[in-house]
């Protein structure tokens, strides 16, 4: 499925539209689940010898 740049800036548009029209209270549980998979992430990366 190949899209054209102009497709794709549409999709990319709407997407934000969407984004920027969600509740606050959405928005500050995906912040928090975003900083969650950080710190999981970060604690993998120290725990987990090279």
């Amino acid at each position: 499925m190949d899209l054209s740049p102009k497709e794709i800036a549409d999709v990319a548009i709407e997407k934000g539209i969407a984004k920027a029209n969600s509740s606050f209270l959405s928005m500050v549980v995906l912040g928090f689940l975003g900083g969650a998979f950080i710190a999981i992430g970060y604690l993998a990366y120290i725990r987990v010898p090279a």
